[in-house]
């Protein structure tokens, strides 16, 4: 890869590292908690797989997620750290997408139906580059 900074500490101490080495390993393992998750293993028969320490606050069925001016039936379930849709058909077609990823949200009207649109950040999947732009969900409560 292309390394842009390069810092060396000496004396090289293993246990003044060791926190620094956990800390990483615990960034590493805990990407749900910050980044968007699409078409994941998110739910299991209609369950959604809980975080640690994760608590669902409310689950409502029948929420549209206007795609690309598609609608697709699913249901939105809102935790103390994201928001997941799952798609009623197919459950594999999902979107988790934590707190802290959320740009805004607002409620706009589409085809005389109010729609809360939010707005996420752009490049915040688990791959993808890191850009400063911005990408819509729709969805529509029930």
């Amino acid at each position: 890869g292309n390394l842009n900074n390069v810092f060396f500490f000496q004396p090289f101490r293993y246990l003044c590292f060791g926190p620094i080495f956990a800390f990483s390993r615990a960034y590493d393992t805990s990407w749900l908690y910050r980044e968007i998750k699409l078409r994941g293993a998110l739910v299991e028969e209609g369950d959604l797989k809980l975080l640690p320490s994760e608590e669902i606050y409310e689950t409502v069925h029948g929420v549209a997620n206007l795609h690309r001016d598609e609608g697709h039936m699913g249901t939105m379930v809102l935790t103390n750290v994201r928001l997941v849709w799952f798609g009623h058909m197919n459950e594999s077609y999902n979107a988790s997408i934590p707190y802290i990823q959320v740009v805004s949200k607002r409620p706009i009207t589409k085809m005389l139906i109010t729609n809360m649109l939010i707005t996420i950040a752009k490049g915040t999947t688990k791959n993808a580059k890191k850009k400063k732009e911005e990408a819509s969900r729709h969805c529509t409560p029930p």
